[in-house]
């Protein structure tokens, strides 16, 4: 709901933030819509600008995960040679099927689905941070911004 930011941006009522992972910084992009009856009208020009731009990050992208893929091998096949290789093949595989979406969001997925944000464990409110700031630190930020924690 909209009205969640002014509420949580109430510190009487929520003095810490809730606690949660940021979204995975893969973009959203929406790609093949189909559009009836609309007729679009390009420069040449500017496409080919975007062709050679999106096909230079595309190479970009392929000769970094290739370098990522023959590490990943490496490891699998000369250092994963000692201790439990069936216990790491497991872990592995398990791991390699999960989605870096679904990694993002579980910090807000519990047994029961999606915890809302007024609902989930709070951080620290900036008082408990003070207080727990170090002797040397408190004198080391009034020192140096003159900040009297």
């Amino acid at each position: 709901k909209p009205e969640v930011v002014k509420e949580l941006l109430d510190i009487e009522t929520h003095p810490g933030k809730p606690v949660y992972k940021l979204a995975a910084d893969t973009p959203l992009m929406l790609h093949e819509s189909v559009y009836n009856d609309l007729q679009f009208h390009y420069d040449p020009e500017v496409i080919q600008g975007l062709y050679l731009k999106l096909e230079n990050r595309w190479k970009n992208f392929s000769i970094k995960a290739s370098m990522t893929k023959n590490v990943l091998n490496f490891i699998d096949f000369n250092i994963v040679t000692t201790g439990d290789t069936k216990a790491w093949r497991n872990h592995k595989d398990r791991k390699t099927l999960e989605c870096d979406y679904k990694d993002a969001c579980s910090s807000s997925i519990g047994k029961s689905g999606y915890t809302m944000l007024r609902n989930r464990r709070k951080c620290g409110t900036y008082e408990e941070k003070v207080k727990n700031l170090s002797d040397r630190k408190r004198e080391k930020a009034n020192r140096v911004h003159g900040w009297d924690l």
